[in-house]
């Protein structure tokens, strides 16, 4: 999903190219300068983007895409597949250690 809808803007290792970085520092310090949650981050997300066709996605096709972004920023899976309950109480702050992410 990422690479078909976001890469084009966000770059193909989310480090921003005509978008914002989705991962590592200038991710996390924009997190942290908006205090941002992930319901607030899921939300812009699947009100906005892709930006030439917003909410063409499906509510899975957005759920898949949020998990691989938290997954590229070191967040690890659950045993579940990620819902909207989950990212109602998520908090992003601090992103943990994306060295050892594994999201392929």
């Amino acid at each position: 999903m990422y690479k078909k809808h976001c890469a084009d803007c966000h770059g193909s290792d989310l480090m921003g190219d005509a978008g914002p970085a989705l991962a590592g520092k200038k991710f996390a310090d924009s997190l942290d300068y908006s205090g941002m949650t992930g319901k607030q981050l899921y939300d812009f997300i699947a009100k906005h983007m892709p930006k030439d066709d917003p909410g063409e996605l499906t509510d899975k096709q957005y759920l898949q895409t949020f998990a691989y972004l938290l997954c590229k920023n070191g967040f690890k899976p659950g045993d579940s597949a990620i819902d909207q309950k989950a990212i109602d109480a998520m908090d992003l702050q601090p992103l943990p250690d994306s060295s050892q992410s594994s999201c392929d």
